[in-house]
């Protein structure tokens, strides 16, 4: 197994629990859709598991290694509806790209070459030494992927990252990311409302 939740519990002080006894075995490689209507708790459940919210009572391993409350795991990626928004303005697109590395002082001439076919694979090529602020809404969601998977993670949560752009963008993205974690064997989980899109992630 790569992910292990056990007896997830999540609630906020004297309210009713968010999250009841969630228990999820997930295999490396797996991909798994977790489907159902606005308020049911699936983006809180995926910011329980990368950190950004503590369980209240429950465990959660990835490969054997406790993340319950901890740092977020380095090599797990997140990306949301509103990932754009962390976008650094006073970096470039390329510069934004790179960061993770430089935080993970990784930033060698491999790595680099690395970000630069990413870059090209998403259509920004034209874009690097553009600010974020002068992208299209569809350019900084690319972005955003292009940052995710800039430090190659293991474990990837999508918390329906392409709403608000068209469906043809939205299919294209899904097909990029499926060889991604196709050829990468990475563990995925993923949330959506939209059986259409849950529907290209796990058929294409």
């Amino acid at each position: 197994m790569s992910l292990i939740i056990k007896n997830l519990y999540f609630q906020y002080t004297q309210k009713e629990p968010i999250l009841s006894n969630i228990s999820i075995s997930i295999n490396i490689g797996e991909k798994i859709a977790i489907m159902g209507a606005s308020g049911m708790g699936k983006s809180t459940l995926l910011k329980v598991l990368v950190s950004y919210l503590s369980p209240s009572s429950g465990d959660i391993f990835f490969k054997s290694v406790p993340l319950n409350g901890s740092k977020p795991f380095s090599n797990m990626a997140y990306v949301s509806q509103s990932s754009y928004k962390s976008l650094f303005p006073w970096l470039n697109l390329r510069e934004n790209v790179y960061y993770p590395l430089v935080l993970r002082n990784k930033l060698n001439k491999e790595n680099q070459n690395y970000c630069d076919q990413l870059i090209q694979k998403l259509n920004l090529s034209h874009r690097t030494n553009s600010y974020p602020n002068n992208l299209s809404g569809g350019e900084q969601k690319r972005l955003t992927l292009a940052i995710a998977l800039s430090y190659k993670p293991e474990l990837f949560f999508l918390d329906e990252p392409f709403a608000g752009i068209d469906f043809r963008l939205t299919e294209e993205l899904w097909d990029f990311l499926y060889q991604y974690f196709s050829l990468n064997n990475t563990t995925v989980l993923f949330a959506s409302h939209n059986i259409d899109e849950v529907s290209i992630i796990l058929t294409v």
